[in-house]
């Protein structure tokens, strides 16, 4: 029994009759393969350069650290012309899809984190095309930290509410889900309008200015107190594997009053999630 260039069983002239049944068999074998799995599955756990028999094949990386999925030169590998490559990453690390030397991979590099997989196309000498398949997003660390000492302000300049929590992305393709949850008392002196808000901060970069709140003339009455909880949410892309501190600042920006948090021990709480995918 033989086989085509892509690993198909076929019979030849030369096969006995008797070596029929296990023959069929191994066709029916390699037909079922095909259909369910496209070309199979070819498993590896290090940096990988594509042979000819992954033609088809979706080659399943399982490394745990950064690796290499090579596309082979035309010179090295004959793949035909519409040669289709799948490589999915199953492994922790992330695997960067490059073209060898001489090799053209339309848009450059992909880099693929846990979960993600994707296809490149031959569609000249030497040239690749490739699309991306986001993985399912997961959630791959949680940090939270609460904070229930009362701070008051009155001034104009945004500073900070002592809410503060601290993550270390594993990848830098992740996004962090940022929730915040502020107790807050907003009291107004006189009859004027009184403004105040609250904004998220990575570091020292502001990435979410939060709603101001208008207090305008009561007739009949001097002063307003107003007791809420005011609460916030942002997806943060900081393409970053750096320590990464988000934290809140708060200000009355405008008329005469004050914003007083975490009031007579009340809690405020952070939540950050790291999402993958």
């Amino acid at each position: 029994m033989a086989t085509t260039t892509y690993g198909s069983p076929y019979a030849q002239s030369a096969d006995l009759v008797s070596a029929w049944p296990a023959t069929s068999l191994s066709v029916a074998d390699r037909i079922d393969d095909v259909s369910f799995k496209g070309n199979g599955l070819n498993n590896q756990t290090a940096s990988y350069t594509g042979v000819l028999l992954d033609a088809g094949k979706t080659v399943m990386m399982n490394v745990a650290t950064a690796n290499t999925f090579t596309i082979p030169a035309s010179g090295a590998v004959a793949y035909e012309l519409g040669t289709v490559l799948r490589v999915s990453n199953k492994g922790a690390g992330t695997t960067t899809v490059q073209p060898n030397v001489g090799v053209v991979l339309n848009g450059g590099n992909i880099t693929l984190t846990q979960y993600q997989s994707c296809e490149v196309q031959l569609v000249a000498a030497d040239i690749w095309v490739a699309t991306v398949k986001p993985g399912t997003p997961k959630i791959l660390q949680v940090v939270s930290a609460t904070y229930s000492t009362s701070v008051t302000t009155t001034s104009a300049t945004y500073a900070d509410t002592g809410l503060t929590a601290s993550i270390t992305p594993s990848s830098a393709t992740s996004k962090i889900l940022v929730q915040v949850s502020h107790s807050s008392k907003v009291e107004r002196s006189g009859t004027n309008n009184v403004y105040s808000g609250i904004k998220i901060l990575r570091d020292s970069t502001g990435i979410l200015v939060g709603p101001g709140y208008e207090y305008g003339f009561l007739a009949g009455s001097s002063d307003l107190v107003l007791r809420s909880r005011i609460n916030m949410i942002y997806m943060d892309s900081p393409a970053s594997t750096s320590a990464l501190t988000y934290k809140t600042q708060s200000s009355v920006y405008s008329g005469a009053g004050s914003l007083t948090l975490q009031e007579a021990g009340q809690t405020s709480t952070i939540i950050l999630m790291e999402v993958a995918g």
